[in-house]
């Protein structure tokens, strides 16, 4: 009972704010912002770049169902190249060097 009375409550107070905002006018629209200034140069060029960039990315994806190989999860963990020296040096140079 209780519960309901406050739904009810809850509603008529809902009614009541819709009902006041009705009888406001619109509120005005801000006007766009328009520059009074031409773009400088180093702004123009750095847009230009940025469309470049991004009309590549987007052609990228467009092929993505051809999956170019740096766009594939694999090509993240090429495979494991040893190298006996660089493995030598981290495992037992350290060591050799402190017994001297």
């Amino acid at each position: 009972e209780n519960e309901e009375k406050e739904r009810m409550m809850i509603r008529e107070k809902i009614k009541e704010r819709l009902a006041s905002t009705e009888n406001e006018p619109p509120k005005r629209r801000r006007k766009k912002y328009t520059r009074k200034k031409e773009k400088p140069k180093s702004e123009q060029v750095k847009d230009f770049i940025d469309n470049k960039r991004q009309e590549a990315y987007e052609k990228i994806q467009a092929n993505a169902n051809q999956a170019p190989s740096y766009w594939r999860f694999e090509s993240l963990f090429p495979e494991p190249i040893f190298d006996e020296a660089a493995v030598y040096r981290d495992l037992y140079e350290v060591t050799k060097r402190d017994e001297d």
